[in-house]
């Protein structure tokens, strides 16, 4: 169940990437979507860790299928705050500026603001009610979507959007850190290619 698990939410990010990318035309959108995606789940975890630690305050929220079917409702939640703001930053570029600024993304932000907050507070007071009064059988599933509307909305402000900022950056840690991962693959075929030129310019004795 969870490699099944981890399978599905895997190929669930690569299939966001290329339909955020194919939808806002730059690839830096579906990344930046998929790294918030990446902060929600593993924030939840840790959440639903220590709650399972402390199981006698929390109750049950061992990780089981409609654990597992919360987690997929909660990139789902997240991933549709995060479209909503990157579309509204989108219409801003349509004007004058070509650009993402901080200036952009801060009126980006304060045009969604009003529509996140009460979102958020609505869905939240739905998943505490069956948290609270939905009985055991609900606990795991209400106890992630509450832990994960929370974290669906600061990240889709504080992290989605200061990717877009510093997309510069961000592709330099990743190129940095697909070279570390692809390291024993490279370096035994540039060695081989210097080696060979050296060899290619040593005049050969009569």
């Amino acid at each position: 169940m969870k490699s099944r698990a981890f399978l599905a939410l895997f190929f669930a990010c690569l299939a966001i990437i290329v339909y955020i990318w194919i939808r806002f035309g730059e690839f830096k959108f579906g990344v930046a979507a998929v790294l918030t995606l990446v902060h929600d789940v593993l924030i939840t975890i840790g959440a639903v860790a220590i709650a399972d630690h402390f199981g006698n305050v929390f109750g049950d929220v061992k990780i089981n299928l409609p654990m597992v079917a919360a987690f997929l409702t909660l990139i789902g939640y997240s991933l549709n705050d995060t479209i909503v703001l990157f579309d509204r930053i989108r219409e801003n570029l349509a004007g004058k500026q070509k650009a993402i600024t901080r200036e952009l993304i801060d009126t980006s932000i304060n045009q969604n603001l009003n529509r996140t907050i009460i979102t958020s507070l609505t869905t939240f007071g739905v998943v505490s009610a069956l948290y609270f009064v939905g009985g055991p059988a609900f606990h795991g599933f209400a106890f992630v979507m509450m832990i994960g509307v929370v974290v669906g909305t600061y990240s889709s402000i504080f992290i989605a959007s200061p990717i877009l900022l510093d997309w510069n950056i961000i592709k330099k840690i990743f190129r940095i850190f697909f070279l570390c991962i692809t390291f024993p693959f490279w370096l035994p075929v540039k060695l081989l290619r210097k080696t060979s030129k050296k060899r290619a310019t040593i005049p050969s004795r009569a």
